[in-house]
């Protein structure tokens, strides 16, 4: 499931509830991203997330054009195929949550802004979840925050644009297990690690 399910942000929870179902790996020290992704620094580490999380190899990795645009209308579909240079997505499980930190980069000028409103939609009736009110100070640009289910799991997306790169937050688990405050707080060191890295983001697309 993990691979096909990897496409984009139509099938984020069922990403976030692969992370959740694969049984843990062996603990580590980095996310699992090349290190030729030239957005690897732009998603989350096994530092940020913190210990008792394990890195999950089946779900992490490069992201591709055919997973991003699946499921896409036409407008959209073209959009990333003009102006989608890459992304990365690192994920992570824990005894009773699955983290997932999705990054995407674009390049200069594209319509980000409608791809981004486009991207939460998706993640909002894929989970047949709700818009929450945003927490004050809330990090990012046009950031949505949607509280869905999938199967029996809750999901709590958290996704919003740096600049030229829509980034996403995902956690997987028992509703009484998510907490909005985690996500946030992820949020938060995921936007520092773009901040860092926008002077140096490509302007081409990924090799």
């Amino acid at each position: 499931m993990a691979d096909h399910a990897r496409r984009g942000l139509l099938f984020g929870a069922v990403v976030s509830l692969a992370v959740l179902l694969t049984p843990l790996a062996a603990p580590a020290q980095s996310a699992p991203v090349p290190h030729r992704d030239p957005a690897a620094a732009l998603v989350l580490s096994a530092s940020d997330v913190g210990p008792g999380y394990h890195a999950n190899t089946a779900v992490s990795g490069i992201r591709t054009l055919s997973e991003v645009s699946y499921g896409d209308t036409q407008k959209i579909v073209r959009y990333l195929d003009a102006d989608w240079l890459g992304g990365t997505e690192s994920a992570f499980n824990g005894l009773s949550l699955g983290i997932i930190s999705v990054a995407d980069v674009f390049r200069p000028g594209a319509p980000v802004d409608a791809v981004l409103r486009a991207w939460q939609d998706d993640a909002q009736n894929f989970t047949g979840g709700n818009r929450v009110p945003l927490p004050p100070g809330h990090p990012g640009g046009d950031p949505a925050l949607i509280s869905g289910t999938v199967v029996n799991y809750g999901v709590l997306i958290y996704m919003w644009r740096e600049g030229r790169v829509i980034a996403t937050l995902e956690l997987t688990g028992k509703p009484a297990k998510l907490q909005r405050s985690l996500l946030i707080k992820l949020a938060r060191r995921q936007e520092a690690r773009i901040s860092r890295a926008t002077s140096t983001l490509p302007t081409r697309p990924f090799a």
